[in-house]
């Protein structure tokens, strides 16, 4: 009785699996469809096991790290690049102006800029590209080669925007202290009493004694914009070094996690060590010594 029982609990499940089939296939035959089911779903299992295989056996983690790095590097320089131009010029304007709108409105949105998160100013520009301007698919996409594409304007923009916000908010804010207190000075007055020209005075003395806290402004920007690298590399799908150690940490990667927290760090202290340099360069006494 119960193998009767269990034949016939069998063959109404293979009827109920051929109509399903059948309905599903509509024009085509039932066992020609569950072949090529069965085909394909052989096909795809080899093909991943193949290129995992593959991936584990011939990949170099540190060759994959690098490469990584080399891309976040590029997006992180274009938006301290851009974040520091814009910075300081903005900061010039409203300084030597502080009484007009300019200056108030730069005001305004460089505190606002400080303290915005990143998370959202990402969504925002990223929703003004899709709608407005162009593609925002970063270089994830399948049809991108990762390494000749990071150079691409339409692609490199909307990342290093976001990344340029805080630099510029900060180093406006430097820029336009540093200036409010140097027009203040004797010389500026006795420049202008002698009857020099504004930009003379603005390009001769007081553009180089405000360069010191803008180098400053921009090595603490450098620490605003690794800080925001993870999660705009992550809404951009921009494959770099952050994006890859969120992978890499959610997989239990310890290589490869250590490889990308090693260049991380080493880019941090590099442009810190570089800029401590130029600042030396600019001014002696910073180092303490005559």
């Amino acid at each position: 009785m119960n193998n009767l029982f269990l034949l016939f609990y069998r063959l109404l499940l293979l009827a109920f699996l051929l109509t399903f089939f059948s309905f599903a296939a509509l024009d085509k035959g039932v066992i020609n469809i569950f072949v090529n089911a069965v085909v394909a779903v052989k096909s795809t299992l080899v093909a991943q096991y193949e290129y995992y295989k593959n991936i584990s056996e011939t990949s170099d983690k540190f060759i994959l790290a690098s490469e990584a790095y080399f891309r976040s590097i590029i997006l992180l320089l274009s938006g301290i690049t851009i974040g520091s131009f814009l910075g300081f010029v903005l900061g010039i304007i409203s300084g030597v102006n502080p009484n007009s709108k300019f200056a108030g409105i730069s005001s305004y949105f460089s505190f606002a800029g400080i303290f915005v998160p990143s998370f959202l100013l990402a969504l925002l520009i990223l929703i003004i590209f899709v709608r407005y301007v162009g593609p925002a698919t970063g270089i994830r996409f399948v049809l991108i080669n990762p390494m000749v594409d990071i150079f691409d304007p339409r692609r490199l923009l909307a990342p290093s925007l976001v990344l340029a916000v805080r630099p510029m908010a900060f180093i406006t804010q430097i820029t336009i202290g540093a200036l409010s207190e140097i027009v203040q000075k004797d010389y500026i007055r006795t420049a202008r009493a002698k009857g020099l020209k504004s930009t003379v005075i603005l390009f001769r003395h007081i553009l180089p004694n405000i360069a010191l806290p803008c180098l400053t402004a921009i090595n603490s920007s450098i620490f605003f914009s690794l800080s925001s690298l993870i999660i705009v590399e992550w809404l951009f799908a921009w494959n770099g070094a952050g994006y890859m150690l969120l992978d890499s940490v959610d997989k239990r990667d310890a290589v490869l996690t250590t490889y990308l927290l090693i260049f991380i760090g080493s880019s941090f202290m590099i442009l810190n060590y570089l800029i401590k340099l130029l600042m030396i360069h600019l001014d002696p006494r910073s180092t303490g010594f005559n």
